[in-house]
């Protein structure tokens, strides 16, 4: 995170540390690499650090949010299942990105529901709407199924108004907790 400046009307939502992108998979520090993946309000970012001549070398991919396709409503975010990881597939306008999540056997099903927390932030963000009614319904359900054989109760929250005061202008803002809304008086984007 050190290697990548945030805009002023920017904020991170998620960080995952190990994460591969558009790569087979790799054991964590086996050639000296290391890996961030980010997403903001405005962006995914993937930073990546290699060790090269004993200096460290970093790349940063960034990746606009605007530019993540939507199709009847639904953020095309999906997750795929390779061998030793799962994989968010985030379809943009000139193609299409993996970010590889790689996992030992016993953290598959928290590895799954990050990736599905992954797609459920990216459609709040761009739709406003949950995912859990468009591209991975099977994953909340069964998220739902494994926090319940745990004696987790999981009950669906009606959405709750927030107010708050802009980033840009400090004027006063409102609407659902999780909506990205837009200032009427300076136009700063931010999620609530």
């Amino acid at each position: 995170m050190d290697h990548y400046d945030l805009a002023p009307n920017e904020g991170i939502i998620l960080r995952h540390e190990g994460a591969y992108h558009n790569q087979k998979f790799v054991p964590a520090n086996s050639s000296g690499k290391s890996s961030e993946l980010l997403l903001t309000n405005l962006n995914l970012i993937f930073i990546e650090s290699k060790i090269k001549m004993f200096k460290p070398v970093y790349t940063v991919l960034k990746f606009p949010l605007n530019q993540i396709k939507i199709v009847n409503g639904q953020v095309q975010a999906f997750i795929l299942k390779k061998p030793r990881d799962w994989t968010l597939q985030v379809l943009m306008q000139n193609g299409a990105e993996t970010f590889q999540f790689p996992c030992e056997f016993y953290e598959r099903i928290k590895v799954k529901q990050e990736v599905g927390l992954w797609i459920e932030q990216m459609s709040l963000l761009l739709t406003g709407k949950s995912a859990e009614n468009g591209t991975d319904a099977s994953l909340v359900g069964e998220i739902k199924n494994v926090l319940g054989t745990v004696g987790i109760n999981v009950k669906s929250k009606k959405p709750e108004n927030v107010t708050a005061k802009c980033i840009g202008c400090m004027a006063p803002i409102s609407g659902e907790k999780g909506q990205t809304v837009r200032c009427k008086y300076c136009d700063t984007e931010q999620t609530l």
